[in-house]
């Protein structure tokens, strides 16, 4: 199954890593979908989720927003680089986080099934952190990471 001429996915290139990606827009904002894909078979075995995350995005991206704002902004500001350092506001995490800025497909050898993760965070705002959460469609977000890009 090759993305058709209406699909989101349609003009997928290959990034400097081999994988296929493309850049989508959400509510104004810049979204990176990467697809963990060497050959077009294995895209296309990607593409019915990736389809589907989708047309559903304004779901999981808020549930990803939600649980973000509720369960990181502690540990953000147990991280702050210094104590004169400001801590983070509820506020600033919620619109660092409000839409992902990288969704990358790829097929989980343990669960036997096409995964993805979602990537947000503001980096100078979120003291050079993004949060990155696994999900598979079936059984929603699972493997919440905190990870420091310095």
């Amino acid at each position: 199954m090759e993305a058709d001429a209406s699909s989101p996915f349609a003009r997928l290139n290959k990034n400097w890593l081999g994988d296929f990606s493309s850049k989508l827009e959400h509510q104004g904002h810049e979204v990176t979908v990467t697809f963990e894909a060497e050959t077009k078979e294995e895209l296309e075995e990607l593409l019915p989720t990736a389809e589907q995350f989708w047309r559903d995005r304004d779901n999981w991206f808020k549930m990803f927003h939600d649980h973000v704002v509720a369960k990181f902004l502690k540990k953000l500001n147990d991280r702050k680089p210094d104590e004169e350092t400001k801590d983070l506001s509820k506020t600033e995490l919620s619109d660092c986080v409000a839409v992902p800025f990288a969704v990358n497909f790829y097929f989980d050898d343990t669960a036997k099934c096409c995964a993805f993760s979602v990537s947000a965070g503001n980096t100078k705002v979120m003291f050079e952190y993004v949060v990155q959460a696994h999900a598979t469609l079936k059984k929603g977000f699972k493997n919440w990471e905190l990870v420091s890009l310095i």
